[in-house]
């Protein structure tokens, strides 16, 4: 793939990941760890944030709860350098602070402090 432009390549292994994620989560995860890599050779944090995101997903559709919040906060912490360095597509960026949100308040809620999920949602 070395001749296609990194928004290609991060399209293809994002869209790679949905394929696969219900049928066959386990290649979905490799597509994530590819994704990771690709993102940190290139040096971009927006594309790992994305990549974080979707390997905290991952756990949580196996209950891992520990490693969904591990993999969330990974995330927020290199969404927050893209913001900084700026994103060029904002949709994208509210795509995934939506998402950052839906995942920190599905774990709140399995641990039933159902407080700190609306807390999350009423505070954003």
């Amino acid at each position: 793939m070395p001749n296609l432009p990194d928004e290609e390549i991060f399209e293809i292994y994002e869209n790679l990941h949905y394929t696969f994620f219900e049928e066959d989560p386990d290649r979905a995860l490799e597509y994530v760890w590819e994704g990771i890599r690709f993102a940190k050779k290139i040096h971009n944090d927006f594309y790992l944030a994305r990549f974080y995101y979707h390997a905290g997903d991952w756990h949580y559709f196996h209950y891992q709860l520990d490693s969904i919040m591990y993999y969330h906060d990974l995330s927020v912490a290199a969404k927050n350098k893209a913001e900084k360095k700026g994103v060029k597509d904002k949709d994208l960026l509210y795509l995934l602070e939506a998402d950052l949100l839906i995942l920190s308040s599905d774990v709140n809620i399995c641990y039933k402090k159902y407080d700190l999920a609306l807390e999350v949602f009423l505070r954003h």
